[in-house]
């Protein structure tokens, strides 16, 4: 059997196997045999090439968050709603992000990894307030944090069984920034000269 790691696509294929686990049932349905399964490889060459749980718990945060920042990246002409999942596959990723945030509460390697992206989440909701808020400026953290918590509430009930729609979970974001911005985010007032 040729190295799992050496080759790219196999990697990916780990990534991918795991993502789905996630999305579909979450951290119950995630073990390394049923990721060697979708594989179709041992779980010893997993665990061999990849080591422990824990680890790909890890790779495959920080997977997720590559792809979340790609979106929000490309979507940032839609101001704060690039923050909610539209498509299917949006959903799924989402839908496996939530997962790795409860992972996260648990597993000290994913909730490392989870922080380390808590600064670069934070300069993207920023930067997507800007566009919402017409001011390309730092807005306060509070306000980011408002609307970053809301946006992950919203994105869990597009999530849920009975979804919300994407039309008012975007209307719902857009009102807590209009409602927020002036309060937690007051225009620096000018100085007198």
């Amino acid at each position: 059997m040729p190295r799992l790691v050496d080759q790219p696509d196999r990697f990916q294929d780990l990534l991918d196997v795991a993502v789905d686990l996630l999305a579909d049932g979450g951290l119950p349905r995630l073990s390394m045999r049923t990721i060697a399964d979708g594989l179709r490889v041992r779980p010893s060459v997993v665990q061999h090439y990849y080591g422990t749980k824990s680890r790909i718990l890890g790779l495959v945060t920080f997977h997720l968050w590559r792809r979340r920042r790609r979106l929000m990246t490309l979507r940032r002409p839609e101001g704060v709603s690039a923050l909610l999942p539209r498509t299917d596959d949006e959903l799924r990723t989402m839908n496996a992000w939530l997962a790795m945030l409860e992972v996260a509460r648990y597993d000290a390697f994913a909730a490392h990894q989870l922080a380390a992206r808590d600064d670069e989440e934070c300069i993207v909701v920023d930067r997507l307030l800007d566009v919402d808020t017409g001011s390309e400026r730092r807005h306060s953290q509070a306000l980011v944090d408002v609307v970053s918590a809301s946006a992950l509430g919203l994105a869990h009930r597009r999530c849920a069984a009975e979804p919300m729609s994407a039309e008012d979970a975007e209307r719902a974001l857009r009102a807590v920034v209009e409602a927020l911005a002036p309060v937690l985010d007051p225009d620096e007032p000018e100085s007198a000269a």
